[in-house]
């Protein structure tokens, strides 16, 4: 199979969109689930001394800012490693509950929250990487008090259906 794709062009093209970085800086004040013990860090060579700059660092795999993969919350489906990269770019679809999250720390995004969504924008492309938007960062409840446990965020749209990597939602179109 050939395909005819100016790579060039298609990258000037990429560069000329809004890009949005949803990572978070590493460090000790990372969003991370209370179960885990705090990132190590430690300085293995520097410039003055080795000629070259190294950290180490020593935390869990899902910490911070990460992608959990089926068999995060599954035994026997996928693991990251299973995931090949072009499966990683998808097209982004982000729903806004940072309002709903602000009365109920614990809100989950739900399928009327979708279907809402798409009343409003159009249907959900099947494939699409769906987010649920809640600012925690920006109000500050990512604290000691709030404790991060399973992150109920992403969907997947697989086959006609809604599929949620920690649980299942079957919704026929």
């Amino acid at each position: 199979m050939t395909i005819n794709v100016d790579l060039w062009k298609t990258l000037i093209d990429l560069k000329k969109c809004k890009w949005v970085d949803l990572t978070h800086a590493f460090g000790s004040d990372t969003p991370k689930w209370s179960g885990f013990k705090a990132e190590k860090i430690e300085t293995l060579f520097t410039i003055e001394k080795d000629g070259i700059f190294v950290n180490q660092y020593t935390f869990p795999g899902q910490y911070g800012t990460h992608m959990d993969a089926p068999g995060h919350f599954a035994a026997g489906k996928r693991l990251i490693e299973d995931i090949e990269l072009k499966e990683m770019v998808l097209p982004l679809v982000v729903i806004d509950c940072s309002e709903k999250f602000k009365e109920n720390p614990d809100y989950e995004l739900t399928l009327e929250d979708l279907l809402a969504f798409e009343a409003e924008y159009g249907i959900i492309p099947e494939g699409s990487f769906v987010a649920m938007r809640t600012d925690w960062v920006k109000i500050g409840q990512i604290k000691k008090s709030v404790q991060m446990q399973t992150v109920k965020e992403i969907f997947i749209i697989q086959d006609g259906h809604m599929k949620h990597w920690s649980f299942y939602m079957k919704h026929e179109r």
